[in-house]
């Protein structure tokens, strides 16, 4: 027999990245000096490598960006650029800034609008730099805090992009333009002399200016083409050079622009505003480097005989080129000695042709494109593209004749080239490309070096291939693309996309190693279908339908290259031609924004999928109903999540064979967001601004429902101060699954494009909740057989906690309507954020289009049938004629989302029957308190003698006072009973840490709590004692934790009380180790497992009458000097009087890298028991970081001896050993029973779960109800 487990399973320890936050409702300052995880670690936190392939020559970089409407101004229609639209500007004679906002129709009477300056000068150029990162900058102040001073503290100032006087630049790529006369006031600042006059414009040739003219009265028409009959009176000319992120201060914040991202010192005393763009937002994500072309700008036969691309900018991190201030380093790699002032991706990127007033003219791109496959390859330039280059050519630019092996990652120097890197080219430019065909196997000559050995078959013969598959021929290798009249170029970068993709091209290296290519087509000319581009993005970027598939050929009838799947359902068009997912027409800038924008959206995700360990983490629910699982995932990339139900088989070579019944996400996008069941907690005052948790109710998640507090919350903004509510309700919507407002791959709107409703599910576990299964006697719980029975058809539900901001029910039934969402609660809590700024942290900012990840419901429900008229008063004062009123109660925390706890009665949900107000009188109560921290760790829900049943809560971590503490609650209301009860450890500035607890009492028939158990991050372990019933449960400190060397261990994972069946000796088995931030990665301290005695089944030992002594020359605290030291788990301890409380075992686990301590084994995963066995999980990290999860050591041991109950055969002999050393390292574990044997069942961080060890125990049947079944 065993003791009850009222928190099995309390944690799932996934391994977690640090972040600090607090929670509004809450009243007290926080210590918070406790690093959490502000998002899931990132197990391979290596970052994808992103080559940026710019063919932005003459004449695609002097192309007017705005060329619809044959370049006529709509004043209707909003234009893209480095002004805003929405603003009004003045010109002080060198740059324009903002001075108001626009009206209807993007008006500014005597003012120039933004929204027409946008049409008027930018060039294509300009918006591919404003997307990308945020803008030429012309001012960029301050480099750094030190040297920040005024109000406000920073000034940027951008530039557009030169426009040389190259080809036919007063014609066809910007021509001059005209804007009707009765414009001219109302979207212009010019002199009264120009309004009511056609007004000229001029960017062809002007430089960094544009210039703006008029006819005068009584004189001969203009010519436009003849600047010099144009009398001085006539023109204006300004420099387009506009202001950006004004910060205004409070109140007048509005003036910073959508795209401005706030740096802020780390006193938190200045703040500067910087703009950014897709770089900035993706830099911890992608590396960035930059291919481009030498400065060659004249129609000459040498520079059309000069061959590729040369690469500019090494592919490395940003955070080398953006200062701590946002701004940019001129030359952040020191080049300057050089002569080659403007180092790095984004100098190269945003400065080309700026200082010289030219471009490269004629554009190999497939050349250079192979030659960027050359450098993913860490190959060698070829030699005849870099040889006689000059300062000319270099045009202030590096030109690199050596290159670096883009898979080494400065941030691990020892580890060589990376396995896990994976590989992207995103390019742009126009089908008009020239001479580009010299390689391998082309008709035309090649240099011998000129694109490396591409797994045995030359550029022409992949482009033959993909020619063949695409229905073009067998000879596309030496065809020339269609209009190209006469310049010599192909489709060779199609071929070499679709060996980049298809093969690996590091061999060397363990794994595979690919590139996926993205094109952005200028258009120039208009559409051409299946052009090069096209067919280098859908052959350098089609998806196998099993993501972990290794790269292999194409296969039409498989491959998903266009829509969402290989019936390209969704698939995208343009003027009806099907498109490639990776290809993007981008002749409007609103194209090249969401063009670029789903580019780094997929490539974050695929480089989150493709490090594999942990960023997909697959969760196995503990409490599955039949040979059904449920597990709940994450997609780091774009921060989705899923639930996936499958059916059990069978164990195949100790692996569960699955065969996959319903996704989640997949039902959820097909219910009308109208038609959900979503439900939130609202005091019943409307205009109350701090309620307390009386004062709240459930309430349908709609708006007319919501306080001032909660709509304010949802739509406060800089913008907004005081709220709009029209966004506001749109917000609600958007969170609700309307999508009407939400960005789409074809159009950017107000809100973050999200790839399924369902958000991420990182460490809450799916709960499963059949029919009551509870062991509870009538005689001791009266009512409950009848309750039983009565329940025993409810459809089954499971639930979980999902960063959405909500806790999901889904149906789990056999019927057609499984895995269709039931019901989802949004707490109070998380409309205004766990740190009380709704914009960055609260329900809102999901909605935009800046989301950076943090946890909103992030732990795992906890489920128990209850007795409502037993609580709130001593259970003898109830008596046992009283009528029972039977519940199942579901609690649940938000983990590092907030600081309360939820309630809902789930007793009968029936799927279909149910409205929001009805949901809504479901949801109980909401708890929080001054003293409460982080919600980490399950409640605990148990009857006790003096409360009747109650709920349990810790303060988790970075509460208020700092010491550990417990609150009990009324299970019915949520009333607070008594607490806190505090511990005697932890201050504000060394909180303890209290999280994790579990209960323990005699038998299951009465379920009754005797006492509860939990270790804190100082390394004390306390027992609460909830026995008496007239006395307080205080904490009595029954151990300490302390390494060999005397330092405390920390606890985070919740203990396990067990009993002997063979000696009815108690049994406290605590682990050590914490992973709780980034800065846990790097421990060095020794951990432990301890496994204290503390008395028998019947009587802990203490003082109290129902206790029993400890034995001689013992006292609380316990320490290892009174426990027996298993130093060998196959011998285990030896008996001795001395050491009378119990056994330890110090974990001996480290992984050591050159010039660094040694990381130790910790655990952090969850210790598991049954009839007389222990089983515990090392976990040992080390520095690879594709593989930064490193091992697991898994343990089993006889709960009185510590000896190892695991073995192994070896030669036909099965012999007993210490350990199992796994690697990848597990992520969690829990028993299953197979047949009649106890097995552990390890699920790994990629997801992968399988069956470990012979044997844990014997058990004819298991005597918990919440372990899972597994038929063979």
């Amino acid at each position: 027999m065993k003791s009850t487990t009222f928190m099995p399973g309390l944690r799932t320890a996934t391994l977690v990245l640090a972040g600090v936050a607090t929670m509004s409702m809450t009243t007290g300052a926080t210590a918070a000096l406790t690093p959490l995880a502000d998002q899931p670690i990132s197990i391979a936190d290596v970052p994808a490598n992103v080559m940026l392939a710019l063919s932005v020559e003459f004449p695609t970089a002097i192309t007017r960006a705005h060329q619809d409407d044959g370049d006529t101004f709509v004043t209707t229609k909003k234009y893209l650029g480095y002004f805003d639209p929405n603003k009004c500007y003045t010109y002080n004679g060198s740059y324009f800034e903002p001075a108001d906002f626009a009206g209807s129709n993007y008006t500014c009477a005597n003012r120039w609008s933004g929204n027409f300056m946008n049409w008027a000068t930018m060039q294509g150029v300009d918006t591919f730099r404003w997307v990308l990162t945020g803008g030429l900058r012309l001012t960029d102040e301050p480099k750094t805090f030190a040297s920040a001073s005024g109000s406000p503290l920073g000034k940027t100032v951008l530039q557009r992009a030169y426009a040389s006087a190259q080809g036919s630049y007063l014609t066809s790529n910007f021509p001059d333009r005209f804007l009707d006369k009765s414009l001219v006031k109302s979207y212009t600042g010019l002199p009264v002399d120009f309004h009511d006059r056609p007004l000229w414009i001029r960017n062809g040739g002007m430089g960094v200016q544009v210039r703006f003219g008029y006819e005068a009265e009584g004189k001969a028409p203009w010519s436009k083409n003849a600047e010099t009959s144009i009398e001085q009176t006539q023109v204006a000319v300004y420099n387009v050079n506009v202001e950006v992120c004004r910060d205004q201060g409070t109140g007048a914040g509005s003036f910073l622009e959508s795209n401005c991202r706030k740096y802020v010192d780390s006193a938190g005393t200045k703040t500067v505003w910087k703009p950014a763009g897709l770089m900035q937002q993706y830099k911890d994500k992608m590396y960035f480097g930059a291919f481009g072309y030498l400065y060659l700008t004249e129609n000459t036969a040498s520079n059309i005989a000069r061959d590729g691309g040369v690469l500019r900018a090494q592919i490395q991190s940003l955070d080398n080129e953006i200062t701590e201030t946002g701004a940019f380093l001129d030359d952040p790699y020191g080049m300057q000695a050089k002569q080659q002032v403007n180092s790095g991706t984004i100098n190269y990127l945003n400065k080309f042709g700026q200082s010289s007033g030219k471009y490269k003219r004629f554009d190999p791109v497939s050349e250079m494109y192979a030659e960027a496959v050359k450098y993913f390859k860490a190959m060698t330039p070829t030699a005849s593209y870099v040889s006689g280059v000059d300062a000319t050519l270099r045009d202030g630019f590096p030109v690199f004749t050596e290159w670096n092996d883009p898979a080494r990652d400065p941030k691990y120097p020892t580890q060589g080239a990376l396995s896990c890197k994976k590989n992207y080219i995103i390019g742009i430019g126009d089908t008009n490309s020239n001479y580009d065909r010299n390689l391998s196997g082309s008709n035309a000559p090649a240099p011998s070096d000129v694109d490396g050995n591409m797994a045995g078959k030359t550029a022409k013969a992949w482009t033959d291939t993909v020619g063949a598959l695409e229905g073009l021929g067998s000879t596309l290798g030496t065809d020339l693309v269609a209009g190209s009249s006469g310049t010599d170029n192909g489709y060779l970068m199609a071929g070499i996309a679709y060996y980049a993709h298809s093969n690996d091209i590091r061999t060397e290296l363990p794994g595979t190693q690919t590139i996926e290519t993205y094109w952005m087509d200028v258009l120039e000319g208009g559409y051409a279908n299946k052009n090069q581009y096209w067919l280098a993005a859908k052959y350098g970027g089609y998806k196998k339908p099993d993501p972990k598939a290794p790269p292999s050929a194409f296969n039409p009838s498989t491959d998903i290259w266009g829509g969402l799947d290989v019936k390209k359902t969704n698939i995208r068009r343009y003027n009806g031609y099907e498109l490639p997912n990776n290809y993007f027409p981008a002749s409007k800038p609103d194209d090249m924004f969401v063009g670029l924008q789903n580019a780094f959206m997929s490539i974050a995700e695929g480089a989150g999928a493709a490090a594999g360990s942990g960023l997909s983490s697959l969760q196995l629910s503990e409490t599955s109903g039949g040979s059904n699982t449920y597990q709940g995932t994450y997609d780091a990339g774009t921060w989705s999540g899923d639930v996936i139900a499958s059916r059990i088989n069978k164990i195949v070579n100790d692996q569960p064979d699955l065969t996959q019944l319903w996704s989640a996400a997949a039902k959820l996008g097909n219910i009308g967001s109208d038609n959900r069941i979503i439900v939130t907690m609202s005091p019943v005052d409307k205009t109350k601004t701090n309620p307390v948790p009386s004062d709240l109710r459930g309430t349908p998640f709609r708006w007319d429902y919501l306080s001032a507090t909660q709509q304010l919350n949802l739509s406060i903004s800089s913008a907004a101060p005081t709220g709009n509510s029209t966004d506001g309700k749109n917000i609600l919507n958007y969170l609700r699954g309307d999508r009407s407002n939400e960005s789409t791959i074809a159009t950017t709107k107000a809100y973050r494009l999200r790839t399924n409703l369902l958000g991420d599910i990182v460490d809450s576990k799916v709960t499963y909740l059949g029919k009551p299964n509870a062991s509870y006697s009538d005689t001791h719980n009266p009512g409950y057989t009848t309750f039983k029975s009565s329940k025993a058809s409810r459809t089954p539900l499971v639930f979980v906690g999902a960063n959405d901001g909500m806790l999901h029910a889904f149906d789990a039934s056999e019927s057609t309507n499984a895995g269709n969402e039931v019901f989802a609660v949004v707490p109070y809590s998380t409309f205004e954020g766990p740190d009380g700024t709704p914009q960055s942290s609260g329900l809102q900012a999901l909605a935009r289009p800046t989301y950076t990840h943090h946890y909103y419901m992030n732990a795992t429900p906890e489920i128990r049938d209850v007795d409502f008229a037993r609580t709130g008063n001593s259970l003898a004062a109830i008596g046992a004629s009283t009528p029972a009123d039977w519940r199942t109660l579901l609690v649940t925390g938000q983990g590092k989302g907030g600081r309360s706890f939820i309630a809902v009665d789930v007793t009968d949900i029936t799927p279909g029957s149910l409205n929001e107000t009805g949901m809504a009188s479901k949801i109980l109560w909401e708890f929080s308190h001054a003293d409460m921290g982080y919600s980490y760790g399950r409640p605990l829900i148990a009857k006790t003698r003096r409360w009747g049943w109650v709920v349990i809560l810790t303060s988790g971590y970075n509460n208020t006072t700092g010491k550990g503490a417990l609150f009990v609650l009324n299970a019915k209301t949520g009333e607070l009973l008594k607490g806190p009860i505090q511990t005697s450890a932890g201050t504000a500035t060394n909180p303890a840490g209290l999280a994790q607890i579990e209960g323990y009492t005699e038998g299951y028939s009465d379920y009754t709590l005797k006492y509860v158990y939990g270790g804190d991050l100082l390394g004390n372990l306390w027992r609460f004692d909830f026995s008496d019933l007239t006395k307080d449960p205080a904490a009595i400190k029954i151990g300490e934790l302390k390494a060999p060397d005397g330092t405390p261990q920390p606890v985070t994972t919740a203990p396990k009380i067990e009993y002997s069946a063979k000696d009815l000796k108690r049994y406290v088995f605590v682990g050590t180790g914490r992973l709780l931030s980034l800065e846990d990665q790097g421990n060095t301290q020794q951990q432990t497992l301890y496994a204290f005695r503390d008395g028998t089944k019947s009587r802990a030992y203490g003082s109290e009458s129902h206790e029993t002594a400890l034995p001689g020359g013992v006292s609380f605290p316990i320490t290892r000097a009174k426990m027996a030291a298993v130093t060998n788990l196959l011998a285990g301890a030896t008996a001795d009087s001395a050491t009378p409380m119990g056994w330890y075992y110090d974990l001996t686990g480290r992984f050591a890298s050159v010039g660094k301590p040694a990381v130790t084994e910790r655990i952090v995963l969850n210790l598991q028991a049954n009839d007389g066995v222990v089983t515990w999980g090392g976990s040992i990290l080390n520095d690879d970081p594709c593989n930064a999860s490193g091992t697991t050591r898994l343990y089993s041991a006889y709960y009185g001896s510590g000896q190892s109950v695991l073995s192994t055969v070896v030669g036909g002999q099965r012999s007993r050993i210490e350990w199992m050393e796994l690697s990848p390292g597990l992520a969690d574990t829990s028993l299953v029973r197979i047949g009649s044997s106890i097995r552990v069942l390890g699920t790994d961080v990629s997801g992968g779960s399988k069956i470990y060890g012979s044997t844990v125990a014997e058990s004819g049947e298991p005597r918990v109800t919440n372990w899972r079944v597994i038929h063979e």
